[in-house]
């Protein structure tokens, strides 16, 4: 007899066939750049969306997070010289609820969840 790995196995298991944990079946990503010369510098809009189907997070699939989606974009302005930008971005700006790690423990299930929605600004200065 061994000590539940999982919470729910109390003796060796065999879980031939089942679905290996935290690998979805499959993954996508797709991004795009969209850039704009003028006068004053280059402007750059940029967007990325990323998929995955649903993850087993135990074995015999006891947990799994649903398939979901992120979305990144951001907008940045470059100076004509190169010294100079501003960049405001957004990440996960659909505020998508999802889990990136799940594992039974002595005192029951411990989940980590993913960043919520983040929104930021960034200056940079080249010399």
């Amino acid at each position: 007899v061994i000590a539940p790995n999982y919470g729910f196995a109390t003796a060796p298991t065999s879980f031939a066939g089942e679905a290996m944990i935290r690998a979805p079946e499959w993954t996508g990503n797709l991004g795009a750049n969209y850039v704009i010369p003028t006068s004053a510098g280059t402007v750059t809009l940029a967007g990325n969306y990323y998929y995955t189907s649903e993850i087993p997070m135990m074995p015999a699939n006891e947990l799994s997070q649903d398939s979901y989606g992120l979305l990144s974009l951001s907008a940045q302005w470059r100076s004509a010289s190169d010294k100079w930008s501003v960049t405001a971005f957004g990440n996960n700006v659909t505020d998508e609820e999802y889990l990136i790690f799940s594992a039974a423990g002595f005192l029951g299930n411990n989940r980590i969840w993913g960043p919520p929605a983040s929104w930021g600004v960034q200056a940079e200065f080249r010399f």
